[in-house]
């Protein structure tokens, strides 16, 4: 099998996360592509059908690649077509299905900003009637599509019935069209007067004169009730304007979009799409009317934080979808076949290690007195060591590291490795919990990061569990890390994984690592105060790599901080706002006490999961201790001149040692020991 595998793909293998633009995907991948992200997470209390037939607006706001382009397209009348050709059944069943019909509408930012600056110059104060105009007539146009893919349905004439029944002659008296045909021209070459008038006004002396100048809903409001009187069974439609990058709206059109938001019409709604990277406002048109989330509309904050098992189906749903669209069927169809699941700690540990005991020696000199003297180290190293075990030699040269003046090191070694003898051998030990919690728990991660550390070797990050931890949900950010991982298979061990379908967690690694870097020098490069948020993030990440790198392991897997906003300068409070906006860092959804040892509660932050390969640090959220920085800190973080050591700061006692309440710990020679059996 992997010699025909390799003679089937090795020129014509294509990466199956290549595509993962919604903007550019066709109705047919978007149908490929999709999988459903309703009744989990964010979308919990949704289904699709809801989603139609809502009648209140519906606002989804989440930060780049959290699935918004896609939910709206998925909705749009496009991909309904394609849903009904899929499921062999009419375009008028899908409607009845679906009980709601939608049209996507991308509000483009180089596009806004032109057609701003054309029409603010040609009428003036009257460029947003101008935006109005144009958005009636594409929903217009949208309207004409749908009303002649129905008459395919119906019958060949329905189409003119509905412009008969919609009485467009009584807006006015040159809208008096013979057919349907006639008025699609009208509405196809008011649309290119536009557009031409915009793209040549800039070299012409030419004047804004459109036939009319249309308000939202003028006419689509009288094709829709035309429909409904045609099609009776159609009168319960539920239409849905689908408004994709709301954010890239200057105000006074977010204002008019409020508006139409705030009194939203019986058969017509709003699903709109919305970064929260920029600021939106909530103003109408009416100076004394706002929107009010839950009454006005319902707001779905896609970011929001999802429980590990329902994150990893939806995930595992997306990656599959992927693998199935690949021809072969002898390509896994389970992501987790090539990447495989978890991390493997002990082997990566093991082989960082390989023969050498540099890791233990490392532990052990973070105590003076163990330091000081080599052949009491010598000692210890050969009482702890367990070369089968790297975490757990390490784990015991941490403990032993912390004892304290009036203990023996070498009946605390001792003690020490009894204690791993009973967790390995299911025996009995006063220490047996507290053993068992820090090594299958609170330290393994810690520790196999300081194994690193001491053999000044980065961390590997690989598995689909890691991706999951490193994407937080966001669905292009674990395309993305998909497509890096297996275009770097391909590059660099083309051969091997063509031959078996799986990559190694080095490639893996690799490529993770590498879009790190890029992501976040490609969002610090665009982004407003870009500088200064890079440099914050950079002082971050290390202050965070130095908890890691704690020979005691004081502060296990300490990625998280906090701060006061109300202390900052104006500037600073707006470039860590503008960061927090971005998803570069991240709030935490719920105010929690702020750090171990503080009743207070408040925000906590985090940096985003995604750049932690970049500083060797864990992605695992694990609470206790969290660096506080002070205003001061934060404005030298932003302008890169932060030298402090957090780590110091922080540590206002010393670690104490696991022995220390143990009463009458047996001298070394009276110490016996079990027998190691073949536990791991």
């Amino acid at each position: 099998m992997p010699n025909k595998l390799n003679e089937n793909t090795d020129s014509l293998f294509k990466n199956p996360f290549d595509d993962y633009n919604a903007n550019v995907l066709d109705p047919e991948l978007i149908m490929q592509y999709w999988f459903t992200p309703f009744s989990t997470g964010a979308l919990k209390d949704f289904d699709e059908k809801r989603f139609f037939t809502q009648k209140m607006p519906i606002i989804l706001q989440g930060s780049r690649g959290s699935g918004k382009t896609t939910i709206l397209k998925y909705f749009s009348f496009p991909v309904q077509c394609e849903r009904a050709l899929q499921n062999h059944i009419t375009i008028r069943q899908q409607l009845l299905k679906d009980e709601g019909v939608g049209f996507y509408f991308r509000c483009d930012d180089s596009f806004l900003k032109e057609f701003e600056s054309v029409f603010s110059i040609a009428v003036e104060s009257k460029w947003t009637s101008c935006f109005e105009h144009y958005l009636e007539l594409f929903f217009v146009k949208s309207l004409i599509e749908l009303i002649f893919k129905l008459g395919k349905d119906y019958s060949d004439n329905f189409p003119d019935e509905i412009l008969k029944t919609s009485n467009l002659c009584e807006l006015r008296a040159d809208c008096n069209f013979t057919d349907m045909h006639s008025f699609s021209e009208y509405i196809d070459a008011e649309i290119r007067y536009i557009n031409t008038f915009k793209n040549e006004s800039l070299f012409t002396q030419a004047k804004f004169e459109p036939k009319h100048v249309w308000s939202i809903y003028d006419i689509s409001s009288k094709l829709i009730h035309a429909i409904a009187q045609t099609a009776p069974e159609l009168s319960k439609l539920n239409y849905l304007l689908l408004i994709d990058e709301f954010e890239n709206l200057p105000q006074e059109l977010q204002k008019q979009f409020n508006t139409m938001i705030k009194f939203c019409r019986p058969d017509i709604s709003m699903r709109i799409g919305r970064r929260s990277e920029n600021i939106v406002t909530k103003e109408t048109i009416n100076d004394v009317e706002y929107l009010r989330e839950q009454h006005d509309y319902h707001l779905i904050v896609l970011d929001q934080e999802q429980d590990m098992q329902s994150l990893r189906s939806y995930l595992l749903g997306i990656a599959k979808k992927r693998l199935e669209a690949m021809d072969s069927s002898l390509f896994p169809t389970s992501i987790i076949d090539i990447l495989g699941d978890k991390e493997d700690l002990d082997a990566e540990c093991q082989k960082n290690a390989n023969a050498k005991n540099l890791h233990l020696r490392y532990v052990l000199n973070s105590n003076p007195r163990i330091k000081a003297d080599d052949g009491l180290l010598d000692q210890i190293i050969s009482i702890i060591s367990y070369p089968q075990n790297r975490i757990a030699e390490t784990l015991n040269a941490l403990w032993v590291s912390r004892c304290e003046q009036d203990e023996n090191p070498l009946d605390v070694a001792k003690f020490t490795v009894n204690a791993m003898q009973a967790f390995f051998n299911k025996g009995e030990h006063q220490l047996l919990e507290k053993y068992k919690n820090d090594y299958s728990n609170k330290y393994r991660y810690a520790i196999t990061i300081l194994i690193c550390t001491a053999y000044k070797k980065d961390k590997l990050y690989y598995g689909f569990n890691t991706l999951c931890h490193l994407s937080e949900g966001n669905a292009r950010t674990f395309i993305n890390l998909c497509k890096a991982i297996i275009s770097d298979a391909l590059f660099y061990e083309k051969k091997r994984f063509l031959s078996i379908m799986k990559i190694s967690p080095e490639s893996q690694s690799r490529a993770i690592r590498s879009y790190s870097r890029s992501e976040f020098n490609s969002v610090c490069s665009i982004i407003q105060n870009g500088n200064s948020i890079r440099e914050f993030l950079l002082c971050l990440g290390n202050v965070f790599s130095e908890f890691h790198r704690d020979k005691l392991v004081r502060y296990p897997e300490t990625n998280q901080f906090i701060y006061n906003p109300d202390d900052l300068s104006p500037e600073d409070r707006k470039t860590l706002e503008i960061a927090i906006s971005w998803s570069l860092i991240k709030k935490k959804k719920d105010t929690q006490r702020l750090s171990a040892g503080i009743s207070k509660e408040g925000d906590i932050y985090t940096i985003n999961k995604i750049f932690t390969p970049i500083f060797n640090i864990s992605y695992r959220t694990r609470g206790g201790v969290n660096v506080h920085f002070s205003a001061e800190e934060i404005g030298e973080m932003l302008k890169g001149q932060f030298q402090k050591s957090k780590l110091s700061t922080s540590t206002k006692r010393k670690r104490i040692s696991p022995t220390k309440n143990i009463k009458n710990i047996p001298p070394a020679d009276q110490l016996s020991f079990f027998d190691w059996g073949e536990g791991k």
